[in-house]
């Protein structure tokens, strides 16, 4: 019986220390996400391309404003880029149409507005929230004439 007790305390323990490793790696993870805010009227390619791409962040645009890229926008992997007011919604028939207030448009000559990259070429996992993104040159090449590649 007092085999049985010392495995049962040991499992616990085991449990006790794994569950203190995932809450500290959640913490540390959560704690790295950071808030850019951009304004109507910055350049917007200018900030999301040079913001380090080793740490998460969270650009939040000015409301009521288009932001022109001049240049293809390059998020890194969990990056969030969303609109400081929330979309409202109207409803057509069974769906929701989104209204948003801000608005991100690729210059004519920008092939992709956005092209998400994670670290060394990898995919990334960006989040888009209460945004409207218009855009994208085709120039004839296979992935160009797209809002997000």
């Amino acid at each position: 019986m007092t085999t049985v007790k010392r495995v049962s305390q040991r499992g616990l323990v085991a449990a006790a220390i794994m569950l203190a490793l995932i809450l500290v790696f959640y913490s540390l993870a959560d704690a790295e996400t950071r808030t850019v805010g951009i304004q109507c009227g910055d350049d917007i390619d200018a900030r999301i391309n040079a913001d380090p791409r080793g740490t998460a962040s969270r650009f939040v645009l000015g409301a009521d404003c288009t932001f022109v890229a001049s240049a293809t926008i390059v998020p890194s992997n969990g990056d969030e880029v969303a609109c400081a007011v929330a979309p409202t919604f109207v409803q057509r028939g069974p769906a929701f149409d989104p209204t948003t207030r801000c608005t991100v448009a690729g210059a004519a000559s920008v092939e992709n507005v956005f092209r998400p990259i994670g670290q060394g070429g990898t995919t990334a996992t960006v989040r888009f929230e209460g945004i409207k993104i218009t855009g994208g040159n085709y120039t004839g090449s296979t992935g160009s004439g797209a809002a997000i590649a």
